[in-house]
């Protein structure tokens, strides 16, 4: 009986061994308190830990969203909240002014939401016809002659002339619908915590033009240049100096703003973004960094190359002494440089090719010629859009539009159609 009773015992304590095997091998225990509804892990020993920080850091990513790096991102989320320029004001200033000073993938963001809030959409009707007739060619000469003929109808019932398009509610609230987009851009831009870089202009210059509101673009360059900033990563305000060449307005940003103000056939406009681009300060101080310092640091080595040079020429001779005939040798190039250089420098900054309309005054040092011709060839061509075409006629417009062209030419010391040099005038 006493053995029986000693392998009872031995087989429970076996059965619980095994429990407790099993238990290590499964690892902490994970129970959820039916009070705070939070996870508790129980470990071997027995203790209890509530693990509170996981839930507060998942309300916490969604109470704020993190800022990203890609502009696709930021651009949905705006896109989520743009049912009214309210909405959409409220999200660009509750996430991109959130911190100190945003990232450039924000502020790119923001502004192709803007743009496709403002972008007028095309009617679904219209693209359905349009497609059809593209796909189809003789029904677009069909629908053609059913326009001339209904057209013609038309000139035959009434002695009127063609009506006068009249625009539209919708026409209305898209364009209103742009003005607000534009200005809510122009809102970001002039914010003192935005840092303008080139991308950021160049998406701007993009929105103005696609949603037809050039008008703020002086506005935006002149942003660029002179307001003040706070750089990324710091709370510093810092005061740019508008004649430093990195502020100067790229040539592509500013040969597209001016396309789109002539296009607009806004005169005033055009005027002020040459201004405010090609005339500003910091892009003379650009032409120089870009154009002169690599000329002038080749003209400053090119001594010690000549020297050079005429040592090597000099071994190639044996009748005057080595030294005598490098010191000529020497002399020769420098003076043959000298001259070379000075008469393409002569020849390069009296060119006057390219000019149409609007010429330089003479006396003009050539110096300045060199420096303004990129402004005198935008003047140019703003002369060449607003003037007559034909070549007997040029001379003879008149206008307010023509006579604030002709005295801002003047004030910068240009000629606005020089009568010595028109056609039939040498």
């Amino acid at each position: 009986m006493n053995v029986a009773i000693a392998r009872t015992r031995a087989a429970s304590a076996l059965s619980v061994c095994s429990r407790c095997l099993v238990r290590a091998q499964r690892g902490p225990i994970i129970r959820l308190s039916v009070r705070s509804q939070t996870p508790t892990t129980t470990g071997r020993a027995g203790i209890v830990v509530q693990s509170q920080a996981f839930s507060t850091s998942l309300l916490r990513q969604k109470s704020s969203p993190p800022a990203s790096k890609d502009p696709t991102e930021s651009l949905e989320y705006y896109k989520s909240h743009s049912a009214s320029i309210q909405s959409l004001t409220q999200a660009i200033e509750g996430r991109l002014f959130s911190t100190a000073a945003p990232s450039e993938e924000e502020v790119i963001g923001a502004l192709l939401a803007c743009q496709e809030y403002g972008k007028p959409h095309t009617d679904k009707t219209t693209a359905t016809t349009t497609t059809a007739q593209k796909a189809n060619p003789a029904a677009a000469i069909l629908a053609l002659g059913d326009a001339n003929k209904t057209h013609s109808r038309a000139e035959i019932s009434t002695s009127s002339s063609l009506p006068i398009p009249i625009p539209t509610i919708r026409n209305l609230a898209k364009s209103k619908k742009a003005q607000e987009a534009a200005h809510l851009a122009t809102s970001i831009l002039s914010n003192p915590r935005t840092f303008i870089t080139e991308p950021i202009l160049a998406t701007y210059v993009d929105l103005c033009i696609s949603l037809q509101q050039p008008s703020s673009i002086p506005t935006a360059f002149t942003l660029y240049a002179k307001k003040p900033f706070v750089r990324p990563g710091s709370t510093k305000l810092v005061h740019p100096n508008p004649k430093f060449p990195r502020y100067a307005i790229p040539d592509d940003i500013a040969k597209k703003a001016l396309t789109e103000a002539i296009d607009a056939r806004n005169i005033a406009l055009a005027l002020e973004i040459i201004h405010t681009s090609y005339g500003a300060p910091a892009y003379r101080s650009s032409r120089i960094t870009r154009k002169a310092l690599p000329v002038a640091a080749v003209m400053a080595a090119s001594p010690l190359a000549l020297y050079l040079v005429a040592d090597q020429v000099s071994n190639l001779q044996d009748v005057v002494q080595h030294d005598v005939a490098r010191r000529f040798t020497f002399a020769g190039l420098l003076v043959y440089m000298g001259v070379s250089t000075s008469l393409g420098l002569i020849a390069m900054t009296t060119a006057n090719d390219q000019m149409r309309r609007v010429t330089w005054l003479p006396g003009t040092p050539l110096a300045r010629r060199w420096l303004w011709e990129e402004e005198r060839r935008a003047y140019d061509l703003v002369a060449e859009a607003w003037g007559f075409q034909e070549p007997n006629q040029i001379g003879f417009e008149e206008g307010p539009e023509w006579e604030l062209l002709r005295e801002t030419v003047e004030a910068r010391g240009m000629i606005l159609d020089n009568p010595a040099l028109l056609e039939g005038m040498q």
